[in-house]
């Protein structure tokens, strides 16, 4: 498939430098969030960006948006996000066959389906098998630790965390991250103009590079107690210091709040960690039991 333009937001610096290379190969469209989700200039500020992204998709592409087209894609959706939340929280359950790996499959495939009706037939079909099976009688349950990972986003290739968390016979049953179920109870609007719904809502989406950025400390909140979490990891890339910086607070959140056993991890793509990492995830599961 041929690649005609791109489109980019600059959500961390790193992202930032790489478009600017990445303009130099395809026309690029970049939009310029706000570093700040309070008061009314970032609202209208992001409504712009909206309104101007429209305008290139059309020049790029020849085709153009209606407000009915757009009504019907927020609708789809949100129909989506709050599906795509019930298939996790019934993943989470005890005596659910699904493991983290397999969750973060549906969570990543949805940000790569051209086409999201399909993704959401897949979706449903996936929600109504897992209820159906968690109906049959006497499920053996797994009675492994249940730890809620959140930080820096998880993909294939950079789940060695989840790998070594459920190796050891714990279960990540929530993942609060960039790639996972951050958000994903946040809907747009419906009715109303729809530019304004949609830059509300995205502009609420609990991001690190949001200052301040109280929204996480309320999705933490609400999901160790939806996915009846035991402990809480919160995974940090290096370089990645917006998400650093925020580990101090979700650490008191979760120890003096929560009361919830805690550890922050610092790593790489790489493997040079794995024993470390192991011995240090085992003592958070003895902590937790």
């Amino acid at each position: 498939m041929t690649t005609n333009f791109l489109v980019a937001e600059t959500t961390c610096d790193g992202k930032k430098k790489m478009y600017e290379l990445m303009g130099t190969l395809k026309p690029l469209h970049l939009m310029h969030l706000p570093h700040t989700q309070v008061g009314q200039a970032a609202l209208d500020y992001w409504i712009a960006a909206f309104k101007a992204l429209e305008e290139f998709l059309v020049s790029a592409s020849g085709h153009s948006v209606t407000p009915e087209g757009l009504r019907s894609q927020i609708r789809e959706q949100n129909q989506i996000r709050r599906v795509l939340l019930e298939v996790a929280l019934l993943a989470a359950d005890p005596r659910s066959p699904m493991t983290a790996q397999e969750m973060l499959a549906v969570q990543e495939s949805k940000s790569f389906c051209v086409f999201p009706e399909k993704y959401l037939q897949h979706l449903t079909r996936l929600k109504s098998g897992l209820e159906n099976f968690l109906a049959q009688p006497a499920l053996p349950e797994h009675r492994g630790v249940r730890i809620l990972l959140t930080g820096c986003p998880v993909g294939k290739g950079s789940d060695k965390v989840i790998n070594i968390i459920e190796d050891l016979g714990a279960r990540v049953v929530c993942m609060e991250n960039c790639s996972g179920l951050k958000g994903m109870s946040l809907a747009v609007d419906e009715t109303g103009d729809p530019y304004e719904a949609l830059a509300r809502r995205y502009l609420q989406i609990p991001c690190s590079c949001m200052t301040p950025n109280p929204n996480r400390m309320s999705d933490l909140r609400q999901m160790a107690v939806q996915f009846k979490a035991d402990a809480v990891v919160d995974l940090t890339w290096l370089g990645c210091h917006t998400y650093n910086g925020e580990s101090f607070a979700v650490q008191t959140l979760v120890e003096e709040e929560l009361a919830l056993p805690f550890l922050h991890i610092e790593t790489d793509y790489s493997e040079s960690d794995l024993e470390q990492l192991k011995t240090r995830i085992e003592a958070l599961m003895e902590l937790s039991q």
